[in-house]
């Protein structure tokens, strides 16, 4: 995972470097212990986010952390 943008509100990781669009992998993004996304998406954005708020973003492929 590769943080690649974030703003006030939003955040872009990359997940799967190889993957046009998709990733070769389905994952879950968990941000502060709750499930933000699932999917297979190469790069993921996550909006919603509060500003002046510290997270912690934590993938997982298969139930393993990644």
């Amino acid at each position: 995972m590769k943080l690649l943008y974030t703003s006030p509100v939003s955040c872009a990781v990359l997940m799967d470097a190889n993957g046009d669009y998709y990733a070769s992998f389905e994952y879950t993004l968990y941000l502060n212990g709750e499930k933000a996304f699932e999917g297979n998406l190469s790069v993921c954005s996550l909006f919603g986010m509060l500003p002046d708020t510290d997270y912690t973003l934590v993938s997982t492929v298969n139930g393993e952390t990644a």
